[in-house]
């Protein structure tokens, strides 16, 4: 979005929240107006109002949006929705059903985000051949990490598009399951179907 696409979309948040900025000075809405667009540079000007028009619709409270409410919009509308940990651990069960004999092509069918929780698939090999599996125990465990390995990947992603590059290009494990640094492929699994 370029900065006049920017003001044209100050202009409605402005004409939609007048009380709010009625005592800005201009200073102020210059300040706000770069800030915005800095950060949604990256995305074309429909998208955001699309983010804005759905929080505005949506506004029970009477106060404009933030950049960051604006921004979960924004990849709530881009991204594929996450696969639930029940699911993720369905993929899972059916690998380690699999697994005794050729635990490298099973975990190889694995979603990027999963094999990134499992680690290794020597993992699946040993859990399939455990006389002693307690399903309870391996699915909450694993669920817990699925969890917490998908907060961090949403983290990430909230992050400006410069950011997430120098976070990956100085390492610390940051960057996405799937993704080299400064790809734009997505690496959450899609939600499955049916």
């Amino acid at each position: 979005m370029t900065l006049a696409e920017t003001g044209q979309v100050m202009d409605l948040l402005e004409a939609t929240y007048p009380r709010f900025y009625a005592n800005a000075d201009a200073k102020s809405k210059d300040i706000v107006l770069q800030t915005w667009a800095s950060l949604f540079e990256p995305y074309p000007q429909d998208l955001v109002l699309a983010a804005i028009t759905a929080h505005i619709a949506a506004d029970t409270k009477g106060f404009p949006p933030s950049i960051g409410q604006i921004m979960a919009k924004v990849r709530k509308i881009t991204e594929p929705e996450e696969m639930p940990e029940q699911e993720a651990w369905s993929l899972v069960r059916k690998a380690i059903s699999r697994s005794g004999y050729d635990s490298r092509e099973e975990f190889d069918k694995l979603p990027p985000v999963i094999q990134q929780v499992i680690h290794d698939p020597a993992q699946l090999k040993a859990w399939a051949i455990d006389e002693d599996f307690n399903e309870n125990v391996v699915s909450s465990n694993f669920m817990r990490s699925y969890r917490t390995k998908m907060q961090s990947i949403r983290e990430f992603r909230a992050m400006p598009k410069d950011v997430q590059a120098l976070a990956a290009k100085l390492g610390n494990g940051l960057a996405l399951p799937g993704e080299e640094a400064g790809s734009d492929e997505k690496a959450l699994p899609p939600k499955a179907a049916g």
